[in-house]
């Protein structure tokens, strides 16, 4: 059996899920150790985070969902990244995921 949770909800361990806004999709915030835990839409890359490739988004305006990122994720003090593809950013984690989602000409 899966228990169902929402974005924003408190869960087990103090654990925060946070709308990746993407359909289904969340990033989990892990107070207790300032890790921001990714799942597709932010992917490691070297020495930081990327968003992911335009086709993933589907309909989605990447600059809009980089909006609704930066807004949703202000404030925590990210000090390490832990992306599902690609490496950790362990080291100047808050900086990596700003220049991430940092407004882009595409």
């Amino acid at each position: 059996m899966t228990d169902l949770f929402r974005a924003g909800e408190e869960l087990p361990g103090g654990v925060l899920p946070v709308d990746a806004g993407r359909a289904y999709e969340v990033l989990f915030w892990l107070p207790a150790h300032a890790a921001l835990v990714t799942g597709d839409v932010l992917l490691g890359s070297e020495g930081g985070v990327t968003l992911c490739p335009r086709e993933w988004l589907g309909t989605r305006d990447p600059q809009a969902v980089r909006t609704g990122l930066r807004e949703r994720l202000q404030g925590l003090g990210v000090e390490r990244i832990l992306p599902a593809h690609g490496q950790p950013v362990l080291a100047n984690a808050a900086h990596a995921l700003e220049a991430a989602l940092a407004p882009s000409d595409e």
